[in-house]
């Protein structure tokens, strides 16, 4: 299968690399097509992960009143969520809430590994 050179660029550019510097395709070269689902299987990428499942849930998760002032940011090594918050105030009656967060987590099947919450201030 060759490749033009519109296509040889294209595919350059989509490496980030400059035309003249992409490796030649050999007789071995598979289209994106044929290799995007090994890659969506190998990293088990059609199932959603907890960072998703977590932005899915969130005004369940923290509430509907604090949904829209504060984000969940990461997840640890260690099992805490992260979660940013817009204000002091926000901050501090979420902290009060925390026991009720970190169980509302643990209803998701995804996140059940997450054992603690954090907060933020943004």
């Amino acid at each position: 299968m060759g490749y033009n050179r519109d296509e040889h660029e294209l595919i350059s550019a989509f490496r980030s690399l400059p035309a003249s510097v992409a490796i030649p395709l050999g007789p071995d070269a598979r289209t994106v097509g044929e290799i995007l689902p090994l890659v969506v299987e190998k990293y088990g990428l059609e199932n959603p992960g907890p960072a998703q499942k977590i932005m899915d849930n969130w005004p369940s998760i923290v509430g509907e009143k604090f949904a829209d002032r504060c984000a969940p940011r990461s997840i640890t090594h260690d099992g805490k969520l992260v979660i940013q918050v817009s204000g002091a105030t926000a901050r501090q009656e979420l902290a009060f809430r925390r026991r009720e967060i970190v169980a509302a987590l643990k209803m998701i099947p995804e996140c059940r590994d997450i054992k603690a919450v954090t907060f933020i201030a943004a």
